[in-house]
């Protein structure tokens, strides 16, 4: 799968996802570049969010257009 190299795709998750994870799979299975933020190893990605702690279930795909200028 081609991906418009100026594109920029986050992927928030934690370790109870199973949908954080099958789209972090499909889209390695797919060589589809991406950063994951893994909110439970990190209380920022929380408040990136406008979460509060607890949250259990996340699936948080940003896809961003980089600006080359």
């Amino acid at each position: 799968m081609q991906i418009e190299p100026n594109l920029e795709i986050t992927v928030y998750t934690n370790p109870h996802c199973v949908h954080c994870h099958r789209q972090i799979d499909w889209m390695e299975n797919h060589s589809i570049p991406f950063k994951e933020k893994d909110i439970s190893k990190n209380e920022s990605y929380l408040k990136e969010l406008n979460y509060s702690e607890g949250v259990e279930l996340l699936l948080q795909l940003f896809i961003r257009i980089k600006n080359n200028m």
